[in-house]
């Protein structure tokens, strides 16, 4: 699977479902920081799931072999032991959450002020491109992004450490997404930035639709950065 730190693959078909899948990112600069080196090391058990490193410091993409029959399909979409190997502790899941998007419509980006929650995230149900913000000053990936197109169709996963702002955009008429949580998380623990910071610059691959009226009122990343490391300071 290709990753591609200087440009973003967008979504190859505008009207349907996901049918070009990719990983990008960028580091949106200040003085005195450079470019992050980032791996792409891989691991695959007798499942057929195979890990690869994302471009953000901690971060997991999961890929898995899709059987397919005449009645559909048959996917191990988490296997623990690779999980573990890729540097995961499946034991602390304790919360999963679902959304459903409208095609167009963009959730996040959102992060935690108690230090935050890791996240495995896939689609369920549709398509989505899954965006994700390193906010941590100690990370070698500071102020960088990744996106991941997730599916339901190659059903890949990726791993988000605490510490990261995530969001993502419904491609298709309907996206189902599921978090699973390392934490508890907590609403009065929750920050938004704007999707559309200008100095993030994500490329989002569709015309916004729909935003929550949280989303809508999110601040700039420039407005919150002073507090990032009370927030993120520790989280390793």
């Amino acid at each position: 699977m290709p990753f591609d730190r200087a440009r973003t693959r967008r979504h190859g078909d505008g009207e349907g479902r996901a049918s070009v899948l990719g990983v990008g990112g960028r580091r949106w600069r200040r003085p005195g920081v450079g470019r992050p080196s980032v791996g792409s090391g891989s691991n695959t058990g007798e499942s057929g799931v195979k890990a690869s490193v994302g471009v953000l410091s901690g971060s997991v993409v999961f890929e898995p072999a899709v059987r397919r029959d005449d009645q559909g399909f048959v996917v191990c979409s988490f296997d623990a032991e690779i999980a573990f190997a890729a540097g995961m502790d499946c034991r602390q899941f304790v919360q999963e959450t679902q959304t459903r998007t409208v095609r167009g419509g963009v959730r996040g980006l959102h992060a935690g002020t108690d230090g935050g929650v890791g996240y495995l995230v896939h689609c369920a149900h549709g398509a989505v491109v899954d965006a994700a913000v390193d906010l941590r000053p100690a990370s070698p990936t500071y102020r960088s992004w990744m996106t991941v197109v997730l599916d339901d169709i190659d059903h890949r996963s990726v791993w988000l450490p605490a510490g990261l702002a995530h969001g993502y955009q419904a491609l298709t008429p309907t996206a189902d997404v599921c978090c699973r949580g390392n934490r508890i998380q907590r609403p009065e623990y929750e920050v938004t930035i704007r999707y559309d910071d200008p100095d993030l610059d994500i490329p989002w691959p569709l015309p916004v639709t729909g935003l929550s009226g949280r989303d809508a009122a999110a601040p700039d990343l420039a407005v919150v950065e002073p507090m990032l490391d009370e927030w993120f300071g520790a989280v390793q």
